[in-house]
């Protein structure tokens, strides 16, 4: 693998990297937006989002140590790296 394939492979990550984050964030604006939206009587459903929040937190706490881990070893393997993400199923339950 020369230079030019270790940069692009870097260009591929920090797409992936950007692209991870503003998944992320489009899903916190959007439960943001849903519990501003439900009113205080309804504790289950805000309850039901804070636990919502809670688990996209933690997936993206351990999305971020992924990268980390790809960034602080090989960029050879962005294929199964892009496996390990948990965006996926967060993503998923956004266009649910």
């Amino acid at each position: 693998m020369d230079n030019q394939d270790l940069h692009n492979i870097a260009m591929e990550l920090q797409v992936l990297y950007k692209t991870t984050m503003d998944l992320y964030q489009e899903y916190f604006n959007t439960l943001e937006v849903a519990i501003k939206n439900t009113p205080l009587e309804e504790e289950e459903k805000i309850r039901e989002l804070n636990d919502l929040i809670d688990e996209a937190q933690e997936a993206l706490n351990a999305d971020l140590v992924t990268f980390a881990k790809v960034v602080s070893q090989d960029l050879r393997n962005l294929e199964e790296f892009q496996d390990k993400l948990q965006i996926e199923d967060i993503y998923k339950k956004l266009n649910n």
